[in-house]
């Protein structure tokens, strides 16, 4: 999410550097991806690797990231704070 947040939050920023916050971020991002990916096909194609292992750490951050969320949403309501900014704030 960082890398994300990273080339979302700097697009339009005055000091934007294109290697800095975009090519960087985007190679993080495939990074985590790839190695997310081996660490779900891993146990399938590695003897001896169980397969419990990296699916039980993907539900704990499934849950850890909807308890977030919740909390967010139920936090910005009880402070009558917007979610979600509609226009840009001034400079």
């Amino acid at each position: 999410m960082s890398c994300i947040v990273a080339v979302i939050a700097f697009k339009e920023h005055h000091m934007f550097n294109g290697f800095k916050h975009f090519v960087v971020p985007v190679f993080g991002l495939l990074a985590n991806l790839g190695c997310m990916l081996f660490y779900i096909i891993g146990p399938f194609s590695v003897a001896g690797m169980s397969w419990h292992e990296p699916f039980i750490a993907l539900g704990v951050a499934l849950v850890w990231g909807i308890y977030g969320a919740i909390h967010f949403v139920t936090h910005s309501k009880k402070k009558e704070k917007p979610m979600f900014v509609s226009s840009a704030a001034a400079v």
